[in-house]
């Protein structure tokens, strides 16, 4: 049976930092400081980071996430017996990652051993890990499938709750969610969170024709936050959120398993154009 394609997830890498590096400076130094995290019995870091040129600057590398000591076992043929040896730094999962330098769009392998999220936490922890947990605070927010989030919205029978929480955008804004975004940058806010709850005496939180709280969805629906919406279907209650559904591309086995980044992004970059246009929309 043929193996699948390689799976890609998109989203956005959003940084608050008081550093006044340039940003492909400041990236590069933060992917390549060789500074690694360990949770329980992994470690995390960043490899084989390298610069590519298609059309525009990204930055391609794996995050890896590997066991320093592995316990293996093994049979001596001469002894008949079953030992054990250590095995340094193996290679639990590796996943390629795509950083478009000037919008922060990132695009990154799934794989069964580390899930969307672990990634997009460890990846944004790492960074931070670099310039030692000071004066920067940084986040990858999954890009949504937009109509599918919207979709999700407009078939609940009733609204109960909304929560949006959202970065300033860096380096452009929609039009739909322009007029929000600027009013952040002006207010000099570094994140932006609200909530909605209905009240106990109302049945309907009814946000189809607000144009505040749809901007705000949108934005978080393009990667510059998260927005939760919490509603009522068939008399059940459901949460959808712009994670669930992220924008998704595939990489055929043969170009991945080239290890050339040059020809597993052009797999891809047509799903990053689109995003480039949706964005300027």
């Amino acid at each position: 049976m043929p193996s699948r394609d390689s799976k890609y997830y998109f989203g956005r890498l959003n940084i608050v930092s008081a550093y006044e590096e340039e940003k492909k400076q400041f990236l590069e130094h933060g992917l390549n400081s060789g500074v690694l995290i360990s949770e329980r019995n992994y470690t995390w870091g960043f490899f084989e980071i390298e610069s590519v040129v298609e059309q525009d600057d990204y930055l391609s590398g794996f995050l890896v996430k590997y066991r320093p000591l592995d316990p293996e076992q093994f049979v001596n043929t001469e002894t008949r017996e079953i030992e054990e040896q250590e095995i340094r730094n193996r290679i639990t999962a590796k996943l390629r990652f795509f950083l478009h330098i000037r919008t922060g769009i990132i695009a990154y392998q799934v794989v069964s051993q580390i899930n969307e999220k672990s990634f997009r936490e460890n990846f944004a922890k790492l960074l931070e890990a670099s310039y030692n947990n000071l004066f920067i605070d940084a986040e990858v927010q999954a890009i949504n499938q937009e109509e599918s989030f919207f979709e999700a919205v407009k078939s609940f029978d009733s609204i109960a709750k909304v929560s949006i929480y959202l970065h300033p955008s860096n380096p452009s804004s929609r039009d739909i969610w322009k007029r929000v975004d600027e009013r952040f940058k002006n207010l000099g806010l570094e994140s932006y969170t609200e909530v909605y709850k209905l009240k106990a005496d109302r049945s309907n939180l009814d946000i189809e024709g607000d144009e505040e709280i749809n901007s705000k969805l949108h934005m978080a629906s393009d990667g510059y936050g998260k927005a939760k919406v919490r509603g009522k279907k068939d008399g059940e209650y459901e949460t959808v959120t712009t994670g669930d559904n992220p924008i998704e591309a595939e990489v055929e086995n043969s170009v991945e398993n080239t290890e050339r980044p040059q020809e597993i992004l052009k797999q891809i970059l047509p799903t990053f154009r689109s995003l480039f246009n949706r964005i300027r929309g």
